[in-house]
Protein backbone atom coordinates (compact mmCIF):
# COMPACT_ATOMS: atom_id res chain seq x y z
CA UNK A 1 0.00 0.00 0.00
CA UNK A 2 1.07 3.20 -0.63
CA UNK A 3 3.29 5.00 2.15
CA UNK A 4 2.13 8.35 1.77
CA UNK A 5 -1.86 7.33 2.41
CA UNK A 6 -2.88 6.55 5.93
CA UNK A 7 -6.66 6.13 5.75
CA UNK A 8 -8.12 3.31 7.62
CA UNK A 9 -8.55 0.54 5.51
CA UNK A 10 -10.44 -2.50 6.10
CA UNK A 11 -7.53 -5.23 6.70
CA UNK A 12 -9.42 -7.61 4.31
CA UNK A 13 -8.87 -4.95 1.84
CA UNK A 14 -8.08 -5.80 -1.98
CA UNK A 15 -6.30 -2.40 -3.36
CA UNK A 16 -5.86 -1.53 -7.15
CA UNK A 17 -4.76 1.79 -7.63
CA UNK A 18 -3.72 4.74 -5.75
CA UNK A 19 -2.95 8.68 -6.24
CA UNK A 20 -0.89 10.22 -4.06
CA UNK A 21 0.55 13.95 -4.97
CA UNK A 22 3.79 15.14 -3.04
CA UNK A 23 5.17 18.37 -2.92
CA UNK A 24 8.62 19.45 -1.06
CA UNK A 25 7.24 22.37 0.67
CA UNK A 26 5.35 20.33 2.87
CA UNK A 27 7.34 18.82 5.95
CA UNK A 28 5.75 15.55 5.05
CA UNK A 29 6.60 15.61 1.56
CA UNK A 30 2.54 15.52 1.04
CA UNK A 31 0.62 18.44 -0.83
CA UNK A 32 -2.36 17.97 2.26
CA UNK A 33 -3.81 21.38 0.97
CA UNK A 34 -4.99 19.57 -2.35
CA UNK A 35 -8.53 17.45 -1.65
CA UNK A 36 -9.08 14.38 -4.04
CA UNK A 37 -12.72 13.30 -4.40
CA UNK A 38 -14.18 11.01 -7.07
CA UNK A 39 -16.52 13.17 -9.12
CA UNK A 40 -20.55 12.17 -9.31
CA UNK A 41 -20.36 9.79 -11.97
CA UNK A 42 -17.11 8.03 -10.93
CA UNK A 43 -18.37 7.31 -7.48
CA UNK A 44 -21.31 6.01 -8.44
CA UNK A 45 -19.73 4.20 -11.10
CA UNK A 46 -17.16 2.57 -8.20
CA UNK A 47 -20.48 1.75 -6.06
CA UNK A 48 -22.46 0.03 -9.05
CA UNK A 49 -18.96 -1.79 -9.54
CA UNK A 50 -19.22 -2.57 -5.61
CA UNK A 51 -15.75 -1.14 -5.37
CA UNK A 52 -14.66 0.75 -2.58
CA UNK A 53 -12.52 4.11 -1.72
CA UNK A 54 -11.28 6.66 0.65
CA UNK A 55 -10.02 9.76 -0.46
CA UNK A 56 -9.24 13.53 1.19
CA UNK A 57 -5.76 15.54 1.70
CA UNK A 58 -3.42 12.12 1.68
CA UNK A 59 -4.77 11.27 -1.54
CA UNK A 60 -6.69 8.38 -2.95
CA UNK A 61 -7.49 4.58 -2.35
CA UNK A 62 -9.62 2.07 -4.53
CA UNK A 63 -10.25 -1.36 -4.12
CA UNK A 64 -12.92 -3.83 -2.79
CA UNK A 65 -13.24 -6.12 0.11
CA UNK A 66 -11.41 -9.45 -0.68
CA UNK A 67 -13.73 -12.33 -1.28
CA UNK A 68 -16.18 -9.69 -2.96
CA UNK A 69 -16.54 -10.25 -6.68
CA UNK A 70 -15.46 -6.70 -7.77
CA UNK A 71 -12.24 -8.05 -9.32
CA UNK A 72 -13.79 -10.19 -11.43
CA UNK A 73 -14.76 -7.28 -13.50
CA UNK A 74 -10.97 -6.07 -14.43
CA UNK A 75 -10.19 -9.64 -15.00
CA UNK A 76 -12.58 -10.21 -17.81
CA UNK A 77 -12.66 -5.95 -18.50
CA UNK A 78 -13.43 -6.02 -22.63
CA UNK A 79 -13.86 -2.25 -22.72
CA UNK A 80 -11.77 0.53 -21.14
CA UNK A 81 -12.97 1.98 -18.38
CA UNK A 82 -12.31 5.51 -16.39
CA UNK A 83 -12.68 7.39 -13.41
CA UNK A 84 -11.82 10.96 -12.45
CA UNK A 85 -11.05 12.38 -9.66
CA UNK A 86 -11.55 16.40 -8.80
CA UNK A 87 -8.73 17.68 -6.66
CA UNK A 88 -9.60 21.28 -4.53
CA UNK A 89 -6.91 23.84 -3.61
CA UNK A 90 -7.77 24.62 0.24
CA UNK A 91 -4.71 27.45 0.39
CA UNK A 92 -5.00 30.07 -1.08
CA UNK A 93 -1.24 31.04 -1.10
CA UNK A 94 -0.31 27.58 -2.84
CA UNK A 95 0.30 28.72 -5.73
CA UNK A 96 2.92 31.59 -4.07
CA UNK A 97 5.44 28.42 -2.36
CA UNK A 98 4.47 26.14 -6.01
CA UNK A 99 6.81 26.91 -9.10
CA UNK A 100 4.04 27.19 -11.15
CA UNK A 101 1.66 29.98 -13.83
CA UNK A 102 -0.59 31.57 -11.35
CA UNK A 103 -3.73 30.33 -12.60
CA UNK A 104 -5.75 32.00 -14.91
CA UNK A 105 -10.06 31.81 -14.57
CA UNK A 106 -11.51 28.89 -16.03
CA UNK A 107 -8.43 26.93 -16.33
CA UNK A 108 -6.68 24.38 -14.13
CA UNK A 109 -4.80 21.19 -14.14
CA UNK A 110 -5.31 17.92 -16.05
CA UNK A 111 -3.65 14.71 -15.57
CA UNK A 112 -4.16 11.12 -16.87
CA UNK A 113 -2.62 7.74 -17.02
CA UNK A 114 -2.57 7.70 -20.69
CA UNK A 115 0.47 8.85 -21.36
CA UNK A 116 2.31 7.98 -17.86
CA UNK A 117 5.73 9.84 -17.60
CA UNK A 118 8.30 7.76 -15.83
CA UNK A 119 10.50 9.81 -13.08
CA UNK A 120 12.84 7.78 -11.17
CA UNK A 121 11.06 4.40 -11.85
CA UNK A 122 7.48 5.41 -10.70
CA UNK A 123 5.06 6.39 -12.88
CA UNK A 124 4.13 9.78 -13.01
CA UNK A 125 0.65 11.78 -14.02
CA UNK A 126 2.72 15.18 -15.27
CA UNK A 127 3.78 15.62 -18.67
CA UNK A 128 7.15 16.12 -17.13
CA UNK A 129 9.40 15.64 -14.31
CA UNK A 130 6.95 18.31 -11.92
CA UNK A 131 3.11 19.72 -12.78
CA UNK A 132 3.53 22.40 -14.83
CA UNK A 133 2.31 24.81 -17.71
CA UNK A 134 2.11 21.66 -19.86
CA UNK A 135 -0.52 20.29 -17.54
CA UNK A 136 -2.80 23.14 -17.60
CA UNK A 137 -6.26 23.03 -19.70
CA UNK A 138 -9.56 25.08 -20.03
CA UNK A 139 -12.48 23.72 -18.31
CA UNK A 140 -15.72 24.13 -20.47
CA UNK A 141 -19.05 23.50 -20.04
CA UNK A 142 -21.15 20.84 -22.03
CA UNK A 143 -22.30 22.88 -24.44
CA UNK A 144 -19.94 26.07 -26.18
CA UNK A 145 -19.13 28.14 -28.98
CA UNK A 146 -15.56 28.09 -30.15
CA UNK A 147 -15.10 31.50 -32.64
CA UNK A 148 -12.38 30.35 -35.19
CA UNK A 149 -12.32 34.01 -36.46
CA UNK A 150 -11.36 34.93 -40.18
CA UNK A 151 -12.18 31.31 -42.42
CA UNK A 152 -12.48 29.66 -45.60
CA UNK A 153 -15.98 29.01 -46.66
CA UNK A 154 -16.53 25.92 -45.86
CA UNK A 155 -14.80 24.12 -42.41
CA UNK A 156 -14.26 20.86 -41.18
CA UNK A 157 -14.90 20.93 -37.15
CA UNK A 158 -14.96 18.07 -35.11
CA UNK A 159 -13.95 17.26 -31.79
CA UNK A 160 -12.33 13.91 -30.49
CA UNK A 161 -11.77 12.17 -26.94
CA UNK A 162 -8.43 11.42 -25.35
CA UNK A 163 -8.61 7.87 -27.26
CA UNK A 164 -8.96 9.36 -30.33
CA UNK A 165 -12.48 8.95 -31.46
CA UNK A 166 -14.22 11.37 -33.45
CA UNK A 167 -17.60 11.84 -30.74
CA UNK A 168 -18.76 15.74 -32.80
CA UNK A 169 -18.10 16.38 -36.46
CA UNK A 170 -20.09 19.38 -38.38
CA UNK A 171 -18.98 20.85 -41.93
CA UNK A 172 -19.84 24.72 -41.40
CA UNK A 173 -20.62 27.15 -43.79
CA UNK A 174 -18.60 29.95 -42.42
CA UNK A 175 -19.48 33.31 -44.78
CA UNK A 176 -16.25 34.45 -43.62
CA UNK A 177 -16.29 34.23 -39.70
CA UNK A 178 -16.57 30.75 -38.62
CA UNK A 179 -17.92 29.64 -34.92
CA UNK A 180 -18.54 25.78 -34.24
CA UNK A 181 -21.52 25.23 -31.76
CA UNK A 182 -19.47 22.08 -29.49
CA UNK A 183 -22.21 20.26 -27.68
CA UNK A 184 -21.01 17.55 -25.54
CA UNK A 185 -24.06 17.31 -23.20
CA UNK A 186 -24.25 13.47 -24.17
CA UNK A 187 -20.44 12.42 -23.45
CA UNK A 188 -18.81 11.78 -20.55
CA UNK A 189 -16.82 14.61 -18.37
CA UNK A 190 -13.22 14.11 -19.57
CA UNK A 191 -10.13 16.13 -21.94
CA UNK A 192 -11.31 16.79 -25.79
CA UNK A 193 -9.33 17.97 -28.95
CA UNK A 194 -11.07 20.27 -31.52
CA UNK A 195 -9.58 20.06 -34.50
CA UNK A 196 -10.05 22.21 -37.53
CA UNK A 197 -9.56 20.65 -40.90
CA UNK A 198 -7.70 17.91 -39.07
CA UNK A 199 -5.25 20.20 -37.36
CA UNK A 200 -5.50 20.22 -32.98
CA UNK A 201 -6.55 23.84 -32.42
CA UNK A 202 -8.45 23.79 -29.04
CA UNK A 203 -7.53 21.21 -25.87
CA UNK A 204 -9.68 21.53 -23.19
CA UNK A 205 -11.72 19.78 -20.37
CA UNK A 206 -15.31 19.25 -20.46
CA UNK A 207 -16.67 19.46 -16.99
CA UNK A 208 -19.98 18.43 -15.51
CA UNK A 209 -22.50 20.99 -15.01
CA UNK A 210 -23.35 19.49 -11.53
CA UNK A 211 -19.23 19.78 -10.76
CA UNK A 212 -17.46 22.42 -9.15
CA UNK A 213 -15.04 23.91 -10.84
CA UNK A 214 -11.60 21.95 -9.23
CA UNK A 215 -8.15 23.10 -9.15
CA UNK A 216 -7.05 19.76 -10.94
CA UNK A 217 -8.73 16.93 -12.88
CA UNK A 218 -6.92 13.20 -12.94
CA UNK A 219 -8.21 10.48 -14.96
CA UNK A 220 -7.27 7.22 -14.77
CA UNK A 221 -8.82 5.06 -17.22
CA UNK A 222 -8.24 0.72 -17.26
CA UNK A 223 -7.76 -0.58 -20.66
CA UNK A 224 -6.28 -4.07 -21.03
CA UNK A 225 -4.99 -3.03 -24.80
CA UNK A 226 -3.79 0.15 -23.60
CA UNK A 227 -0.10 1.30 -22.23
CA UNK A 228 1.19 -1.01 -19.43
CA UNK A 229 0.03 1.71 -16.81
CA UNK A 230 -3.55 1.42 -17.67
CA UNK A 231 -3.93 -2.43 -17.42
CA UNK A 232 -4.64 -4.21 -13.64
CA UNK A 233 -3.68 -7.45 -15.22
CA UNK A 234 -0.43 -9.74 -14.69
CA UNK A 235 -0.91 -13.26 -15.47
CA UNK A 236 -3.93 -14.59 -14.12
CA UNK A 237 -4.43 -11.98 -11.70
CA UNK A 238 -4.70 -8.50 -10.75
CA UNK A 239 -1.85 -5.80 -10.37
CA UNK A 240 -2.24 -3.05 -7.77
CA UNK A 241 -1.13 0.56 -9.36
CA UNK A 242 0.46 3.17 -7.98
CA UNK A 243 -0.18 6.88 -9.37
CA UNK A 244 2.13 9.93 -8.61
CA UNK A 245 2.13 13.66 -9.25
CA UNK A 246 4.10 15.90 -8.30
CA UNK A 247 5.00 20.10 -7.96
CA UNK A 248 7.83 21.66 -7.25
CA UNK A 249 8.18 24.04 -4.32
CA UNK A 250 8.77 27.43 -5.56
CA UNK A 251 12.98 29.21 -4.93
CA UNK A 252 12.68 33.05 -4.50
CA UNK A 253 15.85 35.13 -3.90
CA UNK A 254 15.63 36.23 -0.02
CA UNK A 255 15.75 40.67 -0.27
CA UNK A 256 15.98 41.56 3.40
CA UNK A 257 15.30 45.54 3.60
CA UNK A 258 16.88 46.61 6.87
CA UNK A 259 14.86 50.09 8.33
CA UNK A 260 16.33 51.84 11.02
CA UNK A 261 13.85 52.33 14.07
CA UNK A 262 15.38 55.98 14.17
CA UNK A 263 15.79 58.78 11.96
CA UNK A 264 20.11 58.27 13.59
CA UNK A 265 22.59 55.95 12.05
CA UNK A 266 22.99 53.77 14.56
CA UNK A 267 24.81 50.98 13.05
CA UNK A 268 26.90 50.62 10.16
CA UNK A 269 28.53 47.67 8.14
CA UNK A 270 25.84 45.62 7.63
CA UNK A 271 26.44 41.84 6.39
CA UNK A 272 23.95 38.68 6.51
CA UNK A 273 25.85 35.63 7.18
CA UNK A 274 24.35 31.79 6.98
CA UNK A 275 26.43 29.48 9.44
CA UNK A 276 25.85 26.82 7.57
CA UNK A 277 28.06 28.36 4.82
CA UNK A 278 25.28 26.79 2.10
CA UNK A 279 24.38 30.24 1.07
CA UNK A 280 25.43 34.07 0.63
CA UNK A 281 24.50 37.41 -0.01
CA UNK A 282 25.41 40.15 -1.03
CA UNK A 283 24.96 44.03 -0.56
CA UNK A 284 24.06 45.96 1.24
CA UNK A 285 22.56 48.41 -1.23
CA UNK A 286 21.24 51.53 -0.87
CA UNK A 287 17.73 52.37 -1.53
CA UNK A 288 14.86 54.81 -1.12
CA UNK A 289 11.33 53.70 -0.60
CA UNK A 290 7.96 55.32 -2.09
CA UNK A 291 7.87 56.56 0.94
CA UNK A 292 10.86 58.97 0.79
CA UNK A 293 12.73 56.79 3.72
CA UNK A 294 16.16 55.65 3.12
CA UNK A 295 17.12 51.73 3.69
CA UNK A 296 19.62 49.21 3.02
CA UNK A 297 18.70 45.92 1.43
CA UNK A 298 21.11 42.63 1.17
CA UNK A 299 19.97 39.74 -1.36
CA UNK A 300 20.89 36.49 -1.39
CA UNK A 301 23.45 35.70 -3.70
CA UNK A 302 21.06 32.70 -5.60
CA UNK A 303 17.67 31.57 -4.97
CA UNK A 304 16.32 30.21 -1.95
CA UNK A 305 13.75 26.96 -1.79
CA UNK A 306 10.35 28.05 -0.13
CA UNK A 307 9.54 25.69 2.92
CA UNK A 308 6.46 25.22 5.54
CA UNK A 309 8.77 25.06 7.98
CA UNK A 310 12.35 26.24 7.10
CA UNK A 311 15.13 26.26 9.34
CA UNK A 312 17.78 28.75 8.34
CA UNK A 313 19.28 30.46 10.82
CA UNK A 314 20.33 33.53 8.89
CA UNK A 315 22.42 36.61 10.90
CA UNK A 316 22.52 40.28 10.51
CA UNK A 317 25.70 41.38 11.31
CA UNK A 318 26.15 45.02 12.57
CA UNK A 319 28.65 47.24 14.33
CA UNK A 320 27.56 49.99 16.27
CA UNK A 321 28.41 53.33 14.51
CA UNK A 322 29.59 55.15 17.36
CA UNK A 323 31.60 54.00 20.91
CA UNK A 324 33.08 50.37 20.70
CA UNK A 325 32.42 49.36 17.48
CA UNK A 326 31.07 46.70 19.26
CA UNK A 327 29.23 43.76 16.54
CA UNK A 328 25.65 43.50 17.26
CA UNK A 329 24.33 39.86 15.82
CA UNK A 330 20.86 39.44 14.92
CA UNK A 331 19.13 36.28 14.30
CA UNK A 332 16.77 36.82 11.34
CA UNK A 333 13.09 35.07 10.07
CA UNK A 334 13.04 33.08 7.47
CA UNK A 335 11.21 34.07 4.20
CA UNK A 336 7.32 33.02 3.98
CA UNK A 337 4.78 32.99 1.20
CA UNK A 338 3.24 35.81 1.97
CA UNK A 339 6.16 38.10 1.15
CA UNK A 340 6.47 36.93 -1.83
CA UNK A 341 6.38 40.00 -4.51
CA UNK A 342 6.77 40.71 -8.16
CA UNK A 343 9.76 42.58 -9.53
CA UNK A 344 8.93 45.85 -11.56
CA UNK A 345 12.26 45.94 -13.25
CA UNK A 346 11.24 42.00 -14.48
CA UNK A 347 7.98 43.36 -15.85
CA UNK A 348 6.44 41.65 -12.93
CA UNK A 349 7.11 38.34 -14.31
CA UNK A 350 9.93 37.53 -11.40
CA UNK A 351 9.20 37.06 -7.94
CA UNK A 352 11.35 37.73 -4.55
CA UNK A 353 10.95 37.44 -0.95
CA UNK A 354 10.71 40.63 0.85
CA UNK A 355 11.76 40.61 4.24
CA UNK A 356 11.46 43.99 6.37
CA UNK A 357 14.06 44.42 9.21
CA UNK A 358 13.95 47.03 11.85
CA UNK A 359 17.29 47.83 13.80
Amino acid sequence: MNSHLSFNVELAFEQLFSIGIEHDYYSSGIADDLIIKPSVISEMRMRKLDLQQKSGRMGAIVGFKVGSNAGDFFLKQEEPIGFSFMVYCDNPAFSRFTRMPFPKEGTGFYFSNTGTNVVEGRPMLMVNEFAGEADLVPFMPPYFEYSMGQAPEMINARVLDIFGNIVAEEEILSGGRAAYKVDLRDMMSGKYILQIEGEPDFEFYRLDANERQPFAVIDIYFDRNGNPDQSLLNGDGLVEREYIIRFEPRSTIWKYCIFNKTNANLFQNHQITDPSKKFKFSGPEEQLTNSGRNILSISSSEAIQLEENPNHQFQLKVQRATGSNTEVVIDLPNANPLMMVSDPDENNETYYSKINIYV
